[in-house]
């Protein structure tokens, strides 16, 4: 099960930029872990796909996660920039999915 690939489903029109807003509504990163613990993913499963959507912000918006610290995600700086769109995230997510089903398929 590609846990990317099943956020997806869900994140169009329930996107949000912050982690969760008062609708219920997550950022990209948030989606993937809810609906991936649905489905019992395990945690090598959730980082995989979090490094993966990570590596496509980092090749597809470098300007957008430029300026972090150590610890903050670059997915998330993504998500969270002022300019990025919700087809952007799609976008990006859709690309990590690909790679996910090439790489652990």
């Amino acid at each position: 099960m590609n846990p990317i690939s099943k956020a997806l489903e869900h994140l169009p029109g329930n996107w949000t930029k912050g982690g969760i807003d008062e609708h219920g509504n997550t950022c990209g990163l948030g989606h993937v872990y809810s609906f991936g613990m649905e489905d019992s993913i395990d945690f090598s499963q959730f980082r995989q796909a979090r490094d993966l959507m990570e590596e496509m912000a980092r090749a597809e918006y470098p300007e957008r996660v430029a300026d972090l610290s150590p610890t903050y995600l670059a997915f998330a700086a993504f998500n969270d920039h002022p300019d990025t769109t919700e087809a952007q995230v799609i976008a990006v997510m859709e690309k990590a999915a690909t790679k996910y089903d090439e790489l652990y398929g």
